[in-house]
């Protein structure tokens, strides 16, 4: 899911991926091989149009919403997932450093949001510092910028 179709188009041109473009209903859907990407509003977005999801990567949807909007998108999400894992990239830097986007997202708040329905939420499978690759951010002030993936499986129940 995408709200900017540059984005969409940028992200099938930077992975050398064929693709065509669909209309589904208000929707503009962009298809390659075992991938689809919607673009538009992520919370108009609804089961009855993605169907049964397989698998869900946020690299950049989580970090991007100010702290007020993370638990609706994070419900929302959980929604659309039904039973597949999410794989979660998040940044973490001294928030009073820099006003976001993107917005530091530590893994206490990570468990908050997906604790109660997946497993794996309590540390990052992966954790790196990024700062020297994001000069741009290093000039809106940050001294410390690490990179935090999170593989989280559905909770049996």
């Amino acid at each position: 899911m995408e709200l900017s179709e540059l984005a969409v188009q940028a992200f099938f041109e930077e992975q050398r991926l064929p693709y065509k473009q669909v209309q589904l209903g208000e929707w503009r859907v962009w298809e390659g091989e075992n991938i689809r990407l919607w673009c538009g509003d992520f919370f108009e977005l609804t089961t009855a149009e993605t169907g049964a999801l397989e698998a869900i990567y946020d690299r950049a949807a989580l970090i991007a919403l100010p702290a007020a909007m993370r638990q609706r998108y994070a419900r929302h999400l959980l929604q659309l997932a039904g039973g597949c894992p999410q794989l979660l990239i998040t940044l973490s830097y001294p928030q009073e450093e820099m006003d976001g986007p993107p917005f530091s997202v530590e893994s206490a708040e990570v468990r908050a949001l997906y604790a109660e329905y997946f497993t794996g939420t309590g540390q990052p499978c992966l954790r790196a510092d990024v700062l020297a690759e994001n000069p741009h951010l290093q000039e809106r002030g940050l001294a410390r910028l690490d990179e935090s993936v999170y593989l989280l499986q559905v909770r049996k129940k």
